[in-house]
């Protein structure tokens, strides 16, 4: 049986994460334990990381809310959310990938992607941008 590109890429991302937890669960004894884990982990990071996409037509319906503090203090910025979505587009599960460096406003990008509903065509882990800029 061949296996498509995308679930090549995954057969790759979930070997790499079996290497993470048996280099874990031996423990790091040397330098070159610690160095094979780091050279791991990057791998995982590089490799594995969910596609990045556009927020989908949902996301203008229901837009992230600039938080008032967020507003008052000039807070700006990119929180790139991680959403595990259900068969039908909707989010199960969120978590910050890249934070924009103000917590408010991480957390306020996770309560709107919750509402959105994907195109799970282009997978069922996505990365979305969520942008917080008050010139808009």
């Amino acid at each position: 049986m061949k296996m498509s590109p995308q679930q090549q890429q995954q057969f790759r991302c979930e070997q790499t994460r079996e290497q993470i937890q048996q280099q874990l669960s031996n423990k790091v004894k040397s330098p070159s334990d610690e160095a094979n884990l780091k050279s791991l982990r990057e791998s995982e990071r590089i490799s594995c990381a969910p596609p990045l996409v556009s927020p989908p037509a949902s996301a203008a319906a229901m837009p992230a809310k600039y938080p008032a503090q967020a507003m008052r203090q000039h807070h700006q910025g990119v929180v790139i959310v991680q959403v595990e979505l259900a068969a039908d587009g909707s989010v199960t599960g969120d978590s910050v990938y890249q934070s924009s460096g103000f917590l408010d406003l991480d957390r306020s990008a996770m309560e709107a992607v919750r509402g959105w509903h994907f195109d799970t065509r282009l997978g069922l882990s996505l990365r979305v941008p969520v942008r917080f800029n008050l010139a808009n």
